[in-house]
């Protein structure tokens, strides 16, 4: 029954770190995203949803990749898969359809997340955009 208690309590700590975690990255002026280590969207702020129309879910998974523009979305998603392949960070420009249908210019900057035993867990994230500094 101690066993019991102690997973339960662990269970409702990260319960809470993570609501702090995505109240923090709802708030934040960025679009914040988390990968697990197979390369699946886990999380997109309220940011991204805001940018993008999409909802929670249509941008989980493999999602993201829709409001890319289709002449950025192959290469895109090439480049992100041999980053998860090496586990290496990166840096990604592409066209980011805005809800409105606009595509914006972005950069997303994807840094890989290690558990405490070195164990790759996945990517976290931030895309901005960057179209006013595209256009100077």
């Amino acid at each position: 029954m101690a066993t019991d208690s102690k997973e339960r309590a662990r269970a409702d700590a990260a319960l809470r770190d993570f609501e702090r975690f995505r109240s923090m990255a709802d708030t934040a002026p960025a679009m914040l995203w988390i990968t697990d280590s197979n390369g699946e969207c886990t999380f997109l702020s309220q940011e991204w949803r805001d940018f993008t129309g999409q909802d929670e879910a249509q941008g989980l998974g493999a999602g993201w990749l829709e409001p890319l523009h289709d002449d950025d979305r192959a290469s895109i998603d090439a480049a992100f898969a041999a980053a998860t392949t090496k586990r290496a960070p990166f840096n990604l420009e592409y066209r980011l359809r805005r809800h409105d249908g606009v595509y914006r210019w972005v950069i997303d900057s994807g840094r890989p997340r290690v558990g405490n035993d070195g164990a790759f867990l996945g990517y976290v994230g931030i895309v901005i955009d960057i179209t006013e500094r595209k256009q100077k």
